[in-house]
């Protein structure tokens, strides 16, 4: 059953929290056009970042404490749908792109109902990223409630690994990652700690104690402690929701939307200083974005200056000039779009990519087109299958350019009519 929390002392607190939510919205892969569930929202912290970040995100806030629901009332205003309702029952909300929520999985025991909850609601293929404590979380916390109440604490669940695992599967997701990261945080004032044990760690014992109690309870399991230090170990997943039999809906390899491309593109028109001559070409897909502008280019003195050596020397020149600037930029772009960014730059006739990202590709091939790349390599043109096959898609986009280019675009169009269709 869940239980009231004080949402204003709690949101004044120095919560590490705030550090877990942007490790979860940087781990999200969204483009700014997704409807998302922020589940166990508390005072609405972490979604007003997303929403600063990605204005057009239609986000749902979640979360079964009135009191928490009222603080990010007042935070974001009428920026989200904000919903009372508890995560161990079917979710009152129309079906979801994704879903993020930090610290709060644990106060569920029933693991493999809350992913089912989730599922129910979400959107084949869509994706779930979340943080909540851990296996092995609040050690020294336990122990010093054995020593004040005779057993450890109550009404919470710190999972593991393998168990978190097989209550996604069961649930109805896919597993991309599930993992534990040791995070403790020490807290030295006395008068503080006690403040967060009671705010943060101890409410559900509080809530069923007179409230003449609180303070000498409070300060009890304080005293208990083996050292002052909340020894929080976190656990991070990454699931996709899995395709049950009963959806019927296409899903449609997702590129992204001309209205998410010319959101960045302008973006970076903006961000970035005046080291083009005019705004540069913006590339974007699932997992980078492209930025390649093109350099001044003085009268030449003399031939030199407009030969393809000096253009290189010019580029590398402006890549070293410029490498600490753009990576605060890509950094921003990352945070705010959840795609890597790459760099290039035209100088002249010249032009020169710079690191790209090279993505791993499954493939299933049969024979004829494994003794299409086997050829490829025993003539010298590829040095591996992997290669040959880069080769071939290479061929192909060079000279079936303007046909893929339609079909970047129908597909654009597709996906824009789908999500103006009614919700499933």
């Amino acid at each position: 059953m869940p239980f009231e929390w004080n949402a204003h002392t709690y949101d004044a607190l120095p919560l590490p929290h705030v550090a877990w939510g942007q490790r979860v919205l940087m781990r999200m892969r969204l483009t700014g056009t997704e409807r998302v569930l922020d589940a166990g929202c508390g005072t609405g912290r972490d979604a007003a970042v997303l929403l600063e970040r990605l204005p057009g995100i239609d986000l749902v806030c979640l979360d079964a404490s009135e009191q928490m629901i009222e603080a990010a009332r007042e935070r974001l205003g009428d920026r989200a749908t904000l919903v009372v309702a508890d995560l161990t029952q079917p979710l009152p909300i129309a079906p979801v792109d994704a879903v993020m929520s930090v610290a709060a999985f644990h106060w569920i025991t029933d693991h493999e109902l809350l992913f089912r909850n989730l599922a129910a609601s979400v959107r084949a293929g869509g994706r779930l990223t979340s943080d909540c404590g851990g296996q092995g979380q609040l050690a020294i916390l336990d122990e010093a409630l054995v020593r004040v109440t005779g057993k450890p604490k109550q009404y919470i669940r710190f999972a593991g690994v393998a168990d978190t695992e097989a209550a996604l599967r069961a649930g109805g997701w896919q597993v991309e990652s599930v993992r534990l990261r040791p995070d403790p945080l020490r807290l030295d004032d006395p008068d503080l700690l006690e403040t967060y044990l009671a705010t943060v760690c101890l409410g559900a014992y509080l809530n069923e104690m007179p409230e003449d109690e609180h303070e000498e309870f409070v300060r009890a399991v304080r005293e208990a402690m083996a050292e002052p230090v909340v020894d929080y170990v976190r656990l991070e997943i990454d699931a996709i929701r899995s395709r049950a039999s009963s959806d019927v809906t296409v899903v449609l390899h997702r590129l992204p939307s001309n209205h998410v491309i010319m959101n960045i593109a302008e973006w970076f028109a903006g961000r970035l200083p005046e080291w083009f001559t005019g705004s540069p070409d913006v590339t974007v897909d699932r997992e980078e974005i492209l930025v390649v502008g093109r350099l001044r280019v003085p009268e030449p003195d003399d031939g030199s200056a407009g030969s393809d050596s000096a253009a290189e020397g010019r580029i590398a020149r402006w890549r070293e000039e410029t490498r600490r600037e753009r990576m605060t930029i890509a950094d921003e772009a990352e945070m705010r779009f959840g795609r890597k960014v790459a760099w290039g730059a035209e100088y002249g006739e010249v032009r020169v990519i710079f690191t790209s990202l090279a993505i791993p590709v499954m493939t299933r091939l049969r024979q004829p087109e494994r003794r299409v790349l086997d050829t490829l390599v025993a003539a010298g043109v590829a040095r591996s299958r992997a290669d040959a096959l880069a080769w071939c898609v290479r061929l192909v986009g060079t000279n079936e350019e303007s046909w893929i280019a339609s079909l970047r675009e129908a597909l654009g169009a597709v996906d824009e009519a789908r999500k103006a269709g009614p919700a499933t």
